[in-house]
């Protein structure tokens, strides 16, 4: 809600760019998409379509996975988690997963995602910033994608790394 109210100020009187008309037509075009996918029970197949995969935890994790890194590559990471995660999230819970578990399994898997050619955000990010071709940036970053892939597989495999701190806290 802050972000929306923030976001309207910086396009109205920041960058002047937003007008009555462009908020209104905004607002009507996510209405219509929210509508769509509530009529049409997007939200309910993509859960069935993840249950239906398998009754196991590890299979339904690593499934999740794969969707979130193929993603990631094409589309920005906030985007995927507002529209993924609200979905996801009770798949997974109905399947025995951690919430906090399947949070930090998420970033973990979309910070990579923005990492992936070809639209790896972080890539051309970096690319810019340190004035170097793309594909001097890609072949720097394959040292450090690896022990990631390997971080998260350790983590889907034994959430109990994740999850150590959280329990012994609360």
């Amino acid at each position: 809600m802050i972000a929306t109210i923030y976001s309207i100020f910086l396009g109205f009187f920041v960058y002047k760019e937003l007008t009555i008309k462009g908020l209104y037509e905004s607002i009507i075009e996510v209405e219509f998409f929210g509508q769509m996918i509530a009529r049409e029970q997007i939200a309910v197949k993509i859960a069935n379509m993840f249950l239906s995969i398998s009754g196991n935890r590890l299979i339904l994790l690593f499934s999740i996975n794969a969707l979130l890194l193929f993603l990631g590559t094409f589309i920005e990471a906030l985007a995927l988690l507002i529209l993924l995660i609200p979905i996801l999230v009770p798949v997974v819970v109905s399947a025995g997963v951690n919430p906090v578990f399947f949070g930090i399994l998420v970033i973990l898997t979309l910070m990579m995602g923005i990492l992936t050619p070809p639209m790896g955000t972080a890539l051309f990010v970096v690319s810019r910033v340190g004035n170097m071709p793309t594909h001097k940036v890609i072949k720097g970053i394959i040292p450090f994608f690896i022990p990631l892939l390997v971080t998260l597989i350790l983590i889907t495999l034994f959430p109990d790394i994740v999850l150590f701190l959280p329990r012994l806290l609360m």
